[in-house]
């Protein structure tokens, strides 16, 4: 159970430079989940940063897929929140982790990248947001 609390931990990071967000995405069609893919980054170096912001009521689904992360230094204070999800992750090294089920964020939800400490961590999150 440990093992598989830190492995999920480990997926809050992945190495890029400043304090930065960006998401891109494209359409997916031929695949159990369909509607736009999207990859959302940030960057957090003692701060804390808006990593993605899940579609209003009506407007689709989003469902993340992965996380992946990396840290320079390992800290068990970084950390990914949902706004109305709480905490979701805790990194303490480098990994990626799949959810093949994905992870439904609500409506609206506002998922928050922070890092305290005075050196840059990363995450990259990806998923699917489905048709209206």
């Amino acid at each position: 159970m440990k093992t598989t609390i830190r492995l999920i931990a480990a997926v809050s990071l992945v190495a890029v430079a400043g304090a930065t967000s960006s998401a891109h995405a494209q359409t997916v069609t031929k695949s159990t989940l369909s509607g736009t893919a999207f990859t959302a980054s940030a960057t957090s170096n003692s701060n804390s940063v808006t990593l993605y912001t899940a579609p209003p009521a009506g407007a689709g689904h989003a469902m993340i897929t992965s996380l992946c992360g990396a840290t320079t230094i390992t800290s068990t204070q970084v950390h990914l929140q949902g706004s109305t999800l709480g905490l979701l992750a805790i990194t303490l090294t480098n990994s990626c982790v799949q959810l093949p089920l994905g992870l439904a964020l609500p409506a609206g939800e506002v998922l928050t990248y922070a890092n305290p400490d005075p050196f840059d961590t990363s995450i990259t999150i990806t998923g699917i947001v489905s048709k209206k």
